[in-house]
């Protein structure tokens, strides 16, 4: 049988170059597979968001979920466009994770009022800025309505509704009275 002989020859140079051309390869689809996965997360959140919003009655399609979240301005209501910035705002505030275990912490079994706050303070409760203008209107007014708290923080009543209901989870602040008469202690 003939021996067979390459037309070419294997050098260092070549071995080289393969190798470099072998990780070149690697790193494109190491890059293209997180983008992959980074697009991916976008979505899911866009979807997210949408889903949350039409719950609430909102009309803002994926397309214009997808615009706010890249920045850009969108032809819609104001206070749909608001509520869309709020929800995006909100879910990229805390993480669930961090949310279940700050709810933990702040289920404390001691008596008196403010315990919720006292113990948020010392245990790491983070209230949002959106927090602190919320409590510092029913602090001036116990009476004040949701609405009314929108108006002066220029949030949308749902995103309100959302907040104030954290807070009262977090016995941060609690109901006085009945539905029709409320007052909020805090």
């Amino acid at each position: 049988m003939p021996s067979y002989s390459p037309p070419f020859t294997l050098t260092n140079k070549t071995l080289t170059l393969v190798a470099q051309i072998s990780e070149a390869v690697g790193r494109l689809t190491a890059e293209f597979e997180q983008e992959k996965r980074l697009r991916l997360r976008k979505v899911n959140r866009m979807r997210t968001v949408q889903g949350s919003l039409a719950i609430e009655g909102n009309t803002l399609s994926e397309e214009q979920i997808t615009a706010i979240l890249d920045g850009k301005r969108v032809i819609a209501p104001p206070r749909e466009v608001q509520e869309a910035h709020n929800a995006i705002d909100e879910s990229t505030a805390q993480k669930p994770e961090l949310k279940q275990k700050q709810k933990q912490e702040l289920k404390p079994e001691l008596p008196g009022k403010n315990v919720g706050l006292n113990v948020g303070i010392s245990g790491g409760l983070k209230l949002s800025s959106l927090d602190e203008d919320i409590l510092a209107h029913i602090k001036a007014d116990r009476f004040i309505t949701n609405a009314q708290l929108a108006d002066k923080t220029s949030k949308a009543v749902r995103s309100i509704e959302r907040r104030i209901n954290v807070l009262k989870e977090n016995n941060i602040i609690e109901r006085i009275g009945s539905k029709k008469k409320q007052a909020i202690g805090s």
